[in-house]
């Protein structure tokens, strides 16, 4: 694997410029509320006007085990809502840790891993978005890494080592390797305590870093902790904006009331720290991962996660769904 990689310096200038990310619109989107209370109202009316709850109270009613099956779907139904009531308690009992060191000499040293495949239009925001964060410029690095892109992915990484010189590594594949192994070429040569990880098209916060690496430091049982992500151009039509919302409910929610039990699912690999010390213990093995005999390609965040949480003593954590989004992604 080694052989097919390379560190670069600069040696051409990119030969067109890079395009620019669009503008990133207000959270608060009336439209896509308003289509979520319409929808809800329509299935009311509909409901009573049809007459759909008597009739099939009646249906049920006619069989002994259709009035049997009626009770399985009540007690189905009763545990579904109590999980529901039971998340969402755990939901509002989750508060984002803040504060951190006050002296910047103080804070780890951090390597930011960006692993790219045909990113050509985005690669350069991203990089630029990471050297434009509030996290001390002395203890950051980023390792950008061209995993065999055949569009202009790597003459936008080399255009960014001309501005950011020797804070950012350039790592090419001549071929397309995956992203496991572009991650795994990442780490190892990480100087960082902390290793974050960030997609190619994603633009980070300028808080991001400091909120992933402060729940790091407040409790050494954490092995990981997960971003917030949001959808950078959720505006552009109705796809994008429910995609919106599934992260909504993933990030803002989900990994929210996960976090309180320290047990965070998936940490994504769109935003995520990583303690090093935890995840270099098996890393080798996770690289190698197979499944009936084929190499995983997949699912590497998922995986990763997993293996935190199997380590004895590790949970993992997730990033403020009251903050503003740490990172956005097309």
């Amino acid at each position: 694997m080694w052989q097919t990689c390379e560190e670069l310096e600069l040696v051409n200038p990119p030969r067109r410029f890079l395009f620019d990310l669009p503008d990133v619109g207000e959270r608060f989107d009336p439209i896509a509320l308003s289509m979520i209370g319409l929808g809800f109202l329509l299935v009311i009316i509909f409901t009573l006007k049809l007459r759909f709850l008597s009739q099939w109270i009646e249906f049920l009613r006619s069989t002994r085990f259709l009035r049997a099956s009626a009770w399985l779907l009540i007690v189905f139904g009763l545990i579904f809502v109590s999980g529901i009531i039971f998340r969402t308690v755990l939901w509002l009992r989750y508060k984002p840790r803040t504060g951190g060191p006050q002296d910047d000499r103080a804070w780890p040293f951090v390597s930011v891993i960006v692993p790219a495949l045909n990113e050509e239009d985005l690669i350069r925001k991203s990089i630029d978005s990471i050297f434009a964060s509030n996290y001390p410029g002395d203890r950051l690095e980023v390792i950008a890494i061209n995993d065999g892109s055949s569009d202009m992915t790597l003459f936008g990484m080399l255009s960014a080592k001309r501005t950011y010189g020797k804070r950012l590594r350039v790592i090419s594949f001549r071929s397309n390797l995956g992203k496991r192994r572009a991650l795994y070429s990442g780490l190892k040569v990480a100087r960082g305590e902390i290793v974050v990880t960030v997609d190619a098209d994603s633009k980070i916060g300028r808080s991001a870093i400091r909120n992933l690496v402060i729940p790091l430091l407040g409790d050494d049982r954490i092995g990981a902790v997960g971003g917030r992500v949001a959808v950078l151009n959720e505006r552009q039509n109705l796809l994008t904006r429910m995609l919106a919302i599934r992260y909504a409910i993933s990030f803002d929610y989900g990994r929210a009331y996960q976090s309180v039990y320290g047990s965070v699912f998936v940490c994504p690999g769109a935003l995520t720290a990583y303690r090093k010390s935890v995840v270099g213990s098996f890393i080798r093995d996770w690289v190698r991962q197979s499944f009936m005999n084929t190499t995983c390609l997949h699912g590497e965040d998922r995986s990763l996660t997993t293996c935190i949480l199997r380590k004895k003593g590790c949970c993992c954590a997730g990033v403020g769904w009251a903050e503003p989004p740490c990172a956005e992604t097309c």
